[in-house]
């Protein structure tokens, strides 16, 4: 790179945080105001843990299960996030380069990184942050190398709470949406997210977990070609500002790459790598 890249130069600054004792649904609004997957959380002045919207998944599958009733889904969101966070994310110096964010952000699996400037919270770095300053030319790998292969999907009439399951029991936070064998759309941890905030109130959640997925799906969806350069795919992700792209050969999926796989490249082919 001609320029050398500074943790502080991709970072989010203005940090919204929460504390350990409000409410998941509280939280979750937050985010969605936002827009974003990660809140740290806070007491004072010391980050105890992350809520990702993989979190909230999660949480909510085991609340529903082996039932939801509308007493157990409030109780959910009215619980406080110190039983739902993770752990708190790695921290970074503010000077460290791209480099070596993308290489301890591989090695943790929430997504992000805290950067510290000495016991201060200065910031914080997601995947998505990474994606968008990807070096071109930098990594001369094509998506069909990098991608994962085994792809789980849904069909779109099934309900809304399997991919809820789908993502909770996979660790992953991407669905696609396959009929007939072709790409109809997909369902992020984010789209969950969003029904719960909306569907918080809701006299019957049962009922409500038990609409098709197709009605919270995004449709069309943005696809690659396996054969494409890495460095493209990253470009047409910060472009579309997605998470991931289904790749496609005659519509049909054969792959996804997401941000974490565009990471991982990152580091695997990175300087002093190979």
């Amino acid at each position: 790179m001609d320029q050398v890249i500074r943790a502080m130069d991709i970072a989010t600054a203005s940090v919204v945080t929460a504390r350990p004792d409000e409410s998941v649904g509280k939280a979750a609004r937050v985010m969605m105001r936002g827009w974003f997957r990660r809140l740290p959380v806070v007491e004072s002045g010391r980050v105890l843990g992350i809520l990702t919207a993989r979190n909230l998944v999660s949480g909510l599958v085991k609340t529903c299960s082996p039932r939801c009733d509308a007493e157990r889904y409030s109780s959910f969101l009215e619980s406080p996030l110190r039983g739902v966070m993770g752990r708190p994310p790695p921290s970074v110096d503010p000077d460290s380069d791209l480099w070596t964010v993308a290489r301890l952000m591989a090695e943790d699996e929430s997504g992000a990184l805290l950067v510290v400037r000495g016991d201060r919270l200065a910031g914080i770095i997601s995947e998505r942050d990474v994606v968008r300053h990807y070096p071109k030319g930098e990594v001369r790998l094509t998506v069909g190398e990098v991608m994962t292969e085994k792809v789980r999907t849904l069909p779109p009439d099934a309900p809304i709470i399997s991919a809820f399951r789908e993502m909770a029991s996979g660790g992953f936070r991407r669905t696609p949406i396959v009929d007939g064998g072709e790409l109809v759309g997909i369902v992020t941890a984010m789209d969950l997210m969003r029904f719960m905030v909306e569907e918080g109130t809701a006299a019957d959640p049962a009922a409500a977990l038990s609409a098709p997925v197709r009605t919270i799906m995004t449709s069309p969806v943005i696809t690659v070609s396996p054969l494409i350069g890495v460095a493209a795919a990253a470009e047409l992700m910060a472009r579309e500002n997605v998470g991931c792209l289904p790749v496609t050969k005659r519509r049909r999926v054969v792959g996804i790459i997401t941000e974490r796989d565009l990471l991982l490249s990152l580091v695997r082919e990175g300087p002093g790598q190979g």
